[in-house]
């Protein structure tokens, strides 16, 4: 698998991760965890969505994202506990990962569809056997609001941005130019709290950050493949060409349902997703979508030398500046002329 491999050497697993490198890990619960259906599933889920479909390179599997945070909450002397829950924390995601929440357009400026389930699809699989086998309440490590370095609010830095924004960057680059290893040394953990020990380099992580957004995450070729997969997903649900259950199958199993579904109308939105999509920002009269992005910008904390903490915007006040066009972008909805050459 692209990104992470693995291989045995005396009874350890050696992972190569594109983002970290070579990593071992013996714990035979985590083991176990990574070889569980629910883990497994996630390697035929793409952390891109419907972007997948739009672009030949760059491909993340939430598995990959998965086994990431755990390392780098592995490196940054996170508990055994909250490792697990890195681990585990993206189980729940549906196929296509967060076009669901366009889908269900209530969760569209949030993208936290798949954690309503979390619960649910945790409990009913092998993941409580394997944590009572090894002494780990089951119920402690599916509550995230206990785990301070994997999960915390925007604008902060938490184990699952981090690893995100390194892995996607390195994915859609083809390789690390230095920066991700540089944000990396310079992370440190204060009172249980991910942040970075330099004010330039937090400043190059924020900027990064912005970029990444913008041209990646909610570029608008993007916005426009979530609009029309959603739309197919939402009409092969209205019309029982999927079920609710379905949704919680792999992407490939979901997209030969809608595919064979012969419905013109769904097969009409998915012609849009292939590397020919062509967008224009455009008025409102002249658009063939209106559609929108979740906002992503970080404001990173710094632990000066005299111990005191600082956000990056207090050294860099221009930051603030970019957060505000950035949001300015998307916030009022990107109305989008759509072309397949």
């Amino acid at each position: 698998m692209a990104g992470c491999s693995f291989s045995i050497e005396r009874q350890m697993v050696i992972i190569e991760d594109r983002v970290y490198g070579k990593v071992e890990v013996n714990e035979e619960f985590l083991l176990e965890l990574m070889a569980s259906e629910p883990l497994q599933r996630l390697k035929k889920i793409d952390q891109h969505g419907a972007r997948q479909y739009i672009e030949e390179f760059g491909r993340v599997s939430r598995y990959e994202h998965c086994v990431g945070v755990m390392i780098l909450l592995r490196k940054l002397g996170a508990s055994l506990e909250e490792q697990i829950a890195g681990l585990l924390h993206d189980v729940p995601h549906t196929a296509f990962s967060h076009v669901i929440d366009w889908v269900f357009s209530e969760n569209n400026h949030e993208q936290d569809f798949h954690e309503k389930f979390f619960e649910k699809i945790v409990l009913n699989s092998e993941i409580p056997a394997v944590l009572e086998k090894y002494g780990f309440d089951v119920n402690r490590v599916i509550n995230e609001s206990l785990f301070g370095l994997l999960e915390r609010s925007s604008p902060n830095l938490c184990g699952d941005r981090l690893d995100y924004s390194f892995r996607d960057y390195i994915a859609f680059m083809g390789k690390d130019d230095g920066r991700v290893k540089r944000f990396l040394k310079h992370l440190i953990v204060h009172n249980q709290e991910i942040m970075f020990n330099n004010e330039d380099v937090a400043l190059e992580y924020a900027t990064h950050y912005l970029w990444m957004d913008k041209e990646k995450w909610a570029d608008y070729r993007s916005v426009a493949s979530y609009h029309y997969l959603a739309k197919a997903l939402k009409l092969g649900v209205d019309e029982k060409v999927i079920s609710f259950d379905d949704l919680f199958l792999t992407d490939a199993e979901v997209m030969q349902k809608l595919k064979y579904s012969k419905n013109e109308v769904i097969l009409k939105n998915l012609s849009y997703l292939n590397p020919n999509l062509k967008v224009e920002l455009v008025n409102k009269e002249q658009a063939d979508i209106n559609s929108f992005a979740k906002v992503r910008f970080v404001d990173p904390k710094i632990l000066d030398k005299d111990g005191s903490l600082k956000r990056v915007s207090e050294y860099y006040p221009e930051l603030l500046d970019k957060i505000k066009i950035h949001k300015e972008r998307i916030v009022d909805g990107i109305y989008l002329k759509v072309f397949v050459e």
